[in-house]
């Protein structure tokens, strides 16, 4: 279960793209000839009075790259968990925050969370975080002791 903050940062950084991309095709050959056509009516002191591009548009264009570098950086690389219980007291106690590295085991889908590529295995003693299958919502913060075989 993907959490709260990925699903809001994916539908920002997909709507930035959209708004820019409309922008890019649609809007820009319509404010170029605008402007061409400003050029020879106007004055200087008057086309600057003139707004030219939508202000939801350039902070879109401006938001876009940051939107995916922290999308890119929170479902492949590094996420925050808390820990909820005692369990792992006195090694972690409750309400801890955890910054918990996503690519040490396997690279994740991260809207689906689906696994795209395996990149190692859990070993005895490693800090692991997942989720109760019959409580998606919940995250386990548990240390690796059993190993299969």
């Amino acid at each position: 279960m993907v959490n709260f903050i990925t699903y809001f940062t994916g539908i920002l950084t997909i709507l930035a793209a959209v708004s820019f991309t409309f922008d890019y095709i649609i809007l820009r050959p319509v404010r170029i000839e605008r402007n061409a056509y400003l050029q020879q009516v106007f004055t200087t002191r008057e086309r600057s009075n003139i707004e030219n591009r939508n202000e939801f548009i350039d902070l879109a264009a401006s938001l876009l790259p940051w939107l995916l570098a922290l999308l890119l950086f929170r479902t492949l690389f590094f996420d925050s968990y808390y820990v909820p219980s005692k369990s792992m007291h006195p090694t972690l106690n409750v309400g801890d925050r955890l910054a918990v590295s996503m690519f040490d085991y396997s690279l994740k889908d991260p809207f689906f969370g689906n696994q795209l590529v395996e990149t190692g295995t859990p070993e005895r003693g490693d800090i692991v975080v997942f989720k109760n299958p019959e409580q998606p919502t919940t995250s386990y913060v548990k240390r690796v002791i059993g190993l299969p075989g």
